[in-house]
């Protein structure tokens, strides 16, 4: 959306990744947020802007990129999905169990101190979601020839 130009650092996968963040052999890094909010916090690195479209509960003070770059969002979200042919009256069933445990206020404080807003939605509402990640992120590589 800026044009800016960053230079792609393969790393399989945080840990290797903050680690040589924090040994300054690279000058940034776009972590996962629970991977960074513990060396946030600890002051060890700091945070320059979160990429949803709201600021973390658990690095507040954190803008978002949308703050200066009107529009931008990027999040890391997780899905439950099955095989298509998956009745639904079990994907019903497990949709509200997994949502039951994702409200817990034990749960929901585990995943807010890391960083992590726990958004449960219907099937439906997750298949519109990636339908709509797609129309979102297809064109962005398309436009930036990104090759996989």
């Amino acid at each position: 959306m800026t044009g800016v130009k960053l230079m792609h650092i393969p790393y399989k996968g945080g840990a290797p990744a903050i680690t040589d963040l924090l040994a300054g052999h690279v000058p940034s890094f776009f972590a996962v947020i629970s991977t960074a909010v513990p060396h946030v916090q600890s002051g060890r690195v700091r945070a320059i802007a979160v990429t949803g479209n709201k600021r973390s509960g658990a690095l507040p003070d954190v803008p978002t990129v949308g703050e200066t770059v009107p529009g931008y969002v990027a999040t890391n979200w997780y899905g439950l999905v099955a095989p298509a042919k998956m009745p639904k009256t079990v994907v019903d069933r497990i949709n509200k169990d997994l949502t039951t445990a994702l409200k817990s206020p034990d749960v929901v404080q585990q995943l807010n101190a890391r960083g992590i807003d726990s958004t449960p939605s219907s099937p439906e509402e997750y298949a519109k979601f990636i339908r709509d990640e797609d129309k979102k992120w297809v064109p962005i590589i398309k436009r930036a020839n990104i090759q996989p």
